[in-house]
């Protein structure tokens, strides 16, 4: 089982050389984690590595690590969690 990802894991994934917005990367693993929850109900103890990857892919997304991007609701990452853990889904 994975845990939750670290503000360092986050760095590492988001390839940060510095520590600088490391306040910025905490708000954005505390909202994707918020958003996690109240998507599947599940626990950090529940957690899979496919699951770790998806909840690193939206901080990327709410840290808008290119400063071009746009952070606006994720319904792809919401409905991708759903799907993972719908007992009557496919594949």
């Amino acid at each position: 089982m994975a845990t939750k990802p670290t503000v360092a894991e986050a760095r590492g994934w988001l390839k940060l050389t510095h520590t600088q917005d490391d306040a910025q990367l905490t708000l954005a693993l505390a909202a994707a984690w918020n958003e996690y929850q109240a998507a599947t109900g599940r626990l950090e103890a529940d957690l899979t590595d496919a699951e770790k990857v998806a909840l690193l892919e939206r901080v990327a997304n709410l840290y808008g690590f290119r400063g071009d991007d746009s952070v606006g609701p994720s319904t792809w990452y919401v409905d991708t969690i759903r799907r993972m853990n719908n007992p009557n889904s496919v594949g």
